[in-house]
């Protein structure tokens, strides 16, 4: 949710077509949503769950670009057989 969450600044600004939207507006705008995430749904879950969430999040990333982690989030891209 949070990756659509961001990108969705960089959509509006593609369609838009203004290259200062792109350039400008979009990143910082993308950049204040992630920071607004992890400021206030990292304090608010911690409110929630204390010990347990502290648990949790001692054991994963808040974000992993790990190719595992990339592959659960797009599905797993078959390799194509090679042709002659």
């Amino acid at each position: 949710m949070l990756f659509g969450l961001t990108l969705l600044p960089l959509g509006t600004a593609l369609i838009v077509g203004s290259s200062t939207f792109i350039s400008v507006i979009a990143p910082i705008e993308m950049v204040f949503i992630i920071f607004m995430v992890v400021v206030f749904e990292e304090w608010e879950v911690r409110k929630k769950f204390k010990e347990e969430y502290e648990e949790y999040a001692s054991k994963v990333p808040m974000v992993s670009f790990k190719k595992e982690c990339l592959e659960k989030l797009f599905g797993k891209v078959p390799k194509k057989e090679k042709t002659r």
